[in-house]
C-alpha cells in the first residue's frame, strides 16, 4: 500500500486570539493544539509529518522536533498553497494528506476512515466536507449533480454561493503526483493576493483528474481561531474523556464540570 505522508499548516500568529503565543502552541485540554493534530494524523497512518512554520517558529521547533516532525519555514504569508510549497511536497510519499495545525476535535479513526475512502476510489484529490448550520466564514462547497466543482472562499463568494451550508474543512488528500504538477498553477486571481490550496480543485476537475468531496461531521470543521473556540474544544475533549471513562465503569457525578486529562487511567469502579 502506498505510504502517506502529512504536512499541517501552522504558520500564523493567530491575531484573534490576540495572544503573544503562537495559536497551535494554546493548550486544549491540557495539551498543546498541535500535539493533538499530530497524534490524529499519527492514528490515520501517517508515515511522515511536516509542520510548515513561521510565527514563533522557535518554539514550535522546540516541541516538535524531538518528537521526530520535520519543521519547515514558510517566509512570507501568502496563502496556504505557498505553505504546502514551502513543505517541499516532492519528496514525501505517494499520497500526502494537507490539514491546518488548529484542528484539535478531528479524530485519527475520522481521518483513517478517509484516506481509506481515498485509496479504495483511486482519487487524485479528495476534500473532507461538513455541513453547518451557520456557515460564516469558511470556504463554500459548489457541486453539479452531486459532483464538486469548486470551492469558493466566503471573501470572493457571491450572495447566492453564501447560502449554501456545506463547506470545506482545509482537510485534503492528494496524490503526490497531483499536488506536483497542479501546484504550480495556482495563481493569485483573489481580492486577498493569496495562494490558495483550494483552487487545485478546479485545476484538478478540469484536466480530468479524480476529485471528490467527502462529507464529514461538523467536528472536523471545528477550527480554533480565538479564546473562545479555544475554551469550546477545551470543554468538548474534557466531555468525551468523560463519557470515555464512564463506559469502562467510572462514577462520574457531573461530568459537565469534571476534567481528566487524556493520559491519566482511572479505574473502573471509582467515582469523580
Amino acid at each position: 500500500m502506498a505510504s502517506l505522508s502529512t504536512i499541517v499548516l501552522a504558520a500564523g500568529k493567530g491575531t484573534r486570539m490576540n495572544s503573544p503565543h503562537p495559536k497551535v502552541l494554546h493548550p486544549v485540554a491540557g495539551d498543546p493544539m498541535i500535539n493533538r493534530v499530530l497524534q490524529s494524523v499519527r492514528g490515520a497512518g501517517s508515515d511522515e509529518i511536516r509542520v510548515v512554520v513561521g510565527y514563533g517558529e522557535a518554539l514550535l521547533r522546540q516541541l516538535l522536533e524531538p518528537q521526530g516532525v520535520v519543521c519547515c519555514k514558510q517566509k512570507e504569508q501568502k496563502g496556504t498553497a505557498d505553505a504546502v510549497k514551502s513543505a517541499d511536497p516532492g519528496s514525501l510519499g505517494e499520497h500526502i494528506l494537507i490539514m491546518n495545525g488548529d484542528h484539535p476535535l478531528v479524530s485519527g479513526a475520522r481521518l483513517k476512515e478517509a484516506y481509506d475512502h481515498f485509496v479504495e476510489n483511486k482519487c487524485d484529490l479528495m476534500v473532507l466536507t461538513a455541513e453547518l448550520e451557520n456557515p460564516a466564514s469558511f470556504g463554500r462547497i459548489v457541486r453539479h449533480n452531486g459532483q464538486i466543482k469548486a470551492i469558493v472562499e466566503v471573501k470572493d463568494a457571491s450572495a447566492e454561493t453564501k447560502k449554501i451550508k456545506e463547506v470545506n474543512t482545509g482537510i485534503y488528500f492528494v496524490t503526490r503526483d497531483a499536488l506536483e504538477k497542479y501546484l504550480p498553477e495556482i495563481h493569485p486571481n483573489n481580492q486577498q493576493g493569496e495562494y490558495y490550496i483550494t483552487d487545485m480543485v478546479s485545476l484538478c476537475i478540469e484536466a480530468g483528474e479524480k476529485v471528490e468531496a467527502l462529507q464529514s461531521d461538523p467536528a472536523v470543521a471545528f477550527g480554533v481561531n480565538t479564546q473562545k473556540e479555544l475554551a469550546l474544544a477545551t470543554k468538548a475533549l474534557f466531555r468525551e474523556k468523560c463519557f470515555q471513562l464512564m463506559e469502562e465503569g467510572v462514577m462520574i457525578v457531573d461530568p459537565e464540570n469534571t476534567y481528566v486529562e487524556a493520559e491519566v487511567k482511572v479505574g473502573p469502579g471509582s467515582i469523580l
